[in-house]
């Protein structure tokens, strides 16, 4: 499967954030569904997001998510 250059940049960004990514999937338009190793859940990524706080945001989700899945 062919990923976009923005998305592939995003996950960079995210796995050096500590997130393991498993499976990339296209959704619909500039969406793809993105598998985690840390969620049960995929979670819905646009290749839009190209500004650094919108990937900034994403990890402050993502880790808040880690957070409420440990308790």
């Amino acid at each position: 499967m062919l990923i976009p250059r923005v998305l592939r940049k995003q996950l960079q960004c995210y796995e050096a954030a500590g997130f393991t990514v498993r499976d990339v999937e296209p959704s619909r338009g500039s969406h793809f569904k993105v598998w985690f190793q840390q969620f049960s859940a995929p979670q819905f990524l646009t290749v839009n997001a190209t500004e650094p706080r919108a990937i900034k945001n994403n990890i402050a989700r993502f880790r808040r998510l880690c957070k409420g899945a440990s308790k």
